[in-house]
C-alpha cells in the first residue's frame, strides 16, 4: 500500500447538504477500495491564482489515505462527471515521507 493525497477542488457555490454529500459519497468510495489511514487534512475556501471554471474562489479539499495504486484510477473515474467537482488531483507520497498537516503559521 502507498500513501496519497487526494486534491480536491469544488463548486464555491456548494451548500453545506451538497458539500456534506459528496465528502461522505468519496469516503465511501475509499471504503468500498479498501483505503486506511483516512485522514481530512485542509478544508477551505481559497482564491484562486487563474480561474477554474468561471470560479475565480473555490472549496479546496485536501484528504491523505493509504491505498493500492489501481484505486487511484477508480476514484478518477467514478467521480470526475460529478458536477459539484471541478477539478481533482492526486499525490503519491514518498517512502518515509511524514505527511504535511495544515499549514499555519504562528
Amino acid at each position: 500500500m502507498r500513501r496519497y493525497q487526494a486534491v480536491l477542488i469544488l463548486d464555491p457555490d456548494l451548500e453545506d447538504k451538497a458539500l456534506e454529500d459528496f465528502c461522505e459519497m468519496f469516503h465511501k468510495l475509499l471504503k468500498r477500495g479498501k483505503a486506511t489511514n483516512v485522514k481530512e487534512l485542509e478544508s477551505d475556501m481559497r482564491d484562486m491564482a487563474h480561474v477554474v471554471k468561471k470560479h475565480p474562489r473555490t472549496r479546496f479539499w485536501r484528504v491523505a489515505f493509504d491505498a493500492e495504486p489501481g484505486l487511484i484510477a477508480k476514484l478518477k473515474e467514478e467521480i470526475r462527471h460529478d458536477e459539484r467537482l471541478l477539478r481533482q488531483m492526486y499525490l503519491s507520497a514518498a517512502p518515509g515521507q511524514k505527511e504535511e498537516g495544515s499549514s499555519q503559521e504562528g
